[in-house]
Order: C-alpha cells, then sequence, then structure tokens
C-alpha cells in the first residue's frame, strides 16, 4: 500500500519596478490620527494653564528656532509644543519641533506625531524633506512598509541613487511581497496559492479579480487564507503564467505591493495512489461487509489480505498500530512474524484521469466464515 502526497514549488519570477505613474501616495491614518491628537493635547494644556501667560506666537517660534539653532532641544520643544498649543498650525513649527523630537528622542511617539504634522502642513515644495524623515521614523519602529512608500513618494518629487538603494534593500528584505507559490496538483481540483509577506485582507470590499490576470485565461475563484492568495481552477496537465498587479493591499490597510509579481505554474497529472479511509485493519463483526480504497490514476490493484491470530491482537493494539495505514515496511514486518495470509488477488477499479475513485474491496466474498479475529487488507 502506497500513500503519495505532492506539492510542487513554482518559479518565482520579480517583473521588475512598479512602472512610473502607478506609485501608491503615501499615508497612514493611524499616525495622521496621533498626529491629530497630539496637537488637540498641546491646545488642551496651554488652555488649561490660561494663554495668557505666555508669550506671544511669534516670540516663542523665535525663540524656539533659536534654541533649536544652538542644540538646547529641551527649551527648543517647550517653546515649539507651547506655540502649537497657543493654535500655531504652520509648516515650519511642525518641521522644526520634528526636527528637535528626532534629535532628542527620536523613538519618543511626539517624533513622529509632529513629523506627520509637518507633512500635513507641508507644500508640494516643502514635502520631500519630512517625507524622508518619516521614513527613517518608521524604519526605527519597524514599519518598514509605510517607510517604503514615503520613500517612494520621495523619489517621484526627485530621484536620489541612495534612497533608490535604501528602498531596494528595504522591499528585499521587510516589505509586502509575494514570496513563493505552492501548487497544490495531488487533489481532484487542483490549485496554486501565492504566499506573502503579510496577511492579505479577508473584507468583501477588496477585488481580488482586478489584481489577478492568468495566461492562458481560464475562470477561476480566488479566495484569502491569512497570508496565501488562492486560485482554484487549474486543470491537471496544463501550465499557466499567474500574474498578480502592484497595487495589492495587505490586511492592515497601510500597505501594498509595489511591483507586478509573475509566477510560471506547472499544474502535473496526479501521480498513482492507493489510500485508505484511515484504517488498514479489520474488525469483523458478523458480516464483513467492504472495505473502502481511495485510487487516482489506476485501473487495477493487488489485495492481500491477512489474519492476525487472537494472542497477538494486545500486542498489536499496545504498539498503536490498529486504525493505521502502513507503510511497505510495516507490512512485511507483520507477513514476516505475526500475519499469516489467507487470500491473494486482483481487483480492477475504475479509472477517472487525476480524480480520486472510492472502491469497495468486498471483503464479505473473500472471507466467508470470517473469526473473530483481526484482518488486515494490504492494497498495493
Amino acid at each position: 500500500m502506497s500513500v503519495v502526497r505532492a506539492i510542487a514549488v513554482a518559479v518565482l519570477l520579480l517583473s521588475g519596478f512598479i512602472a512610473a505613474g502607478a506609485a501608491q501616495a503615501f499615508e497612514s491614518p493611524r499616525h495622521t490620527a496621533q498626529a491629530a491628537d497630539y496637537r488637540e493635547r498641546l491646545i488642551d494644556h496651554v488652555a488649561r494653564l490660561g494663554a495668557g501667560q505666555f508669550e506671544t506666537v511669534p516670540a516663542l517660534l523665535a525663540r524656539g528656532r533659536a534654541n533649536l539653532a544652538a542644540a538646547d532641544l529641551v527649551g527648543a520643544i517647550n517653546d515649539l509644543e507651547t506655540a502649537a498649543g497657543l493654535g500655531e498650525d504652520s509648516h515650519a513649527l511642525w518641521h522644526d519641533l520634528a526636527d528637535a523630537w528626532r534629535d532628542y528622542n527620536a523613538h519618543a511617539p511626539e517624533a513622529i506625531a509632529a513629523r506627520f504634522n509637518a507633512l500635513r502642513t507641508a507644500a508640494p515644495s516643502e514635502r520631500r524633506a519630512d517625507l524622508i524623515e518619516a521614513a527613517r521614523l518608521l524604519e526605527l519602529r519597524d514599519e518598514y512598509g509605510l517607510a517604503i512608500a514615503a520613500y517612494r513618494e520621495a523619489l517621484e518629487i526627485a530621484t536620489d541613487p541612495d534612497i533608490e538603494e535604501r528602498v531596494a534593500f528595504l522591499q528585499e528584505e521587510y516589505g509586502f511581497r509575494a514570496q513563493w507559490v505552492d501548487v497544490y496538483s495531488d487533489r481532484d481540483d487542483p490549485r496554486a496559492c501565492i504566499q506573502y509577506s503579510d496577511p492579505l485582507p479577508t473584507d468583501r470590499t477588496t477585488d481580488l479579480g482586478a489584481y489577478v490576470r492568468i495566461e492562458p485565461a481560464i475562470p477561476v475563484e480566488l479566495s484569502v487564507e491569512g497570508y496565501a492568495l488562492c486560485v482554484d481552477g487549474l486543470r491537471h496537465g496544463e501550465s499557466y503564467t499567474i500574474t498578480v498587479l502592484a497595487g495589492l493591499p495587505a490586511a492592515d490597510g497601510e500597505q501594498r505591493t509595489y511591483a507586478d509579481f509573475t509566477y510560471s505554474v506547472a499544474v502535473e497529472n496526479r501521480p498513482e495512489a492507493i489510500t485508505f479511509n484511515g484504517s488498514a485493519y479489520v474488525l469483523p463483526t458478523g458480516g464483513a461487509g467492504t472495505v473502502p480504497v481511495r485510487t487516482v490514476n489506476l485501473d487495477l490493484i493487488d489485495i492481500e489480505v491477512l489474519r492476525i491470530n487472537d494472542r497477538n491482537l494486545v500486542a498489536q493494539v499496545v504498539r498503536g498500530r490498529v486504525g493505521d495505514s502502513l507503510d511497505g515496511w510495516d507490512v512485511s514486518e507483520i507477513r514476516d512474524t505475526v500475519g499469516e495470509t489467507i487470500w491473494h488477488g486482483r481487483m480492477p477499479v475504475e479509472r477517472i484521469e487525476n480524480r480520486e475513485v472510492v472502491t469497495g474491496i468486498p471483503i464479505d466474498e473473500v472471507l466467508v466464515s470470517p473469526l473473530p479475529v483481526v484482518y488486515l487488507v494490504v492494497a498495493s
């Protein structure tokens, strides 16, 4: 009796960087909301203390920038935060405050909150520098997908070989991307599952079909299983080119793929196989009936029935063999030690190409007068 299982791994090909004009704009609703909360906290703090006790906004801004230039980071942060609490919401303030926090403690939540406020208030000509600084802060927080997005938008504004190299490294090591393809051909309905580096969205608002192209074109069903995008509807003996277009979102809603990924998939014909439904032993109770056997791509199988004497049954149970499917070595050991062959023959089975067929072995015809012992049925 043989059990055959096969999972092939297809070849993964990276088709190249995303085409110009197709890049995703950098955004993070989570960090944007935290930046808004930071500003509101500053305003509430100044209001509780009383705005009249503070200097004017221009005076605070001037002293804050002077403190920043003199590397008095605590003084710069205090003055600039107070100006923000008094209602100042200019890009210049947030950019300087973000720089002060970056140099004082880049890991502080205020550092990235201030930088996102700088991005919110930046003019197009001012945005690039804040994008690069935001990307570096995001790297510190292991938020590589967002860091890549920020770097990429900065590159769209102006090219920079060093940043391009950094993006390529981050995308290869940490970016949201396809990693490999599993092809499941040893089943009635073959499928291919593309494994991604991060979980994929399971909500119905994501149209997976908008991102998947298959050549030759066939009707398929797409589904998400954790990190995998699965393609059902493939056919045995066929080869396909599966392309997932850039822009596929991750489950976190913040990351997207930045390049088309193309896979060459070969769905092989199923190998010949014989399996039982988890049990190789038959314990007859009256009429033995039939024992179902599952076959793939076979039209004739060998059947052997062995009898195991009563005195050996306990030993078999202790060894945990009752109810198991056995391999060739197990069968040979039983045949040579505790088993006795009482019938051997061949049985035709229906063959449906690449599909599993269930056939009942007529044990009641073989065991005309079964004894209350253990019988082992071997199919090969």
